[in-house]
């Protein structure tokens, strides 16, 4: 239990901080167009970060049941 606890507290502490590069990954477009396609994304890169906290939870919680 305890390294599956790690395990998903990894995963979710780099959801959290990778969060824009996820969301942003794929798209190349040009000055004016990335910057409203960042401005689009933003509820994209929320809910992955979201997501992200929601997994460490579950992390420390099998850390801690042991």
């Amino acid at each position: 239990m305890q390294a599956v606890g790690f395990v998903l507290f990894v995963i979710g502490i780099m959801l959290v901080f990778a969060a824009k590069r996820i969301v942003l990954a794929k798209v190349k477009l040009e000055k004016q167009d990335q910057e409203e396609m960042e401005m689009l994304a933003q509820g994209g890169v929320i809910a992955v970060k979201v997501a992200g906290f929601i997994v460490a939870l579950v992390g420390i919680l099998f850390l801690i049941l042991r």
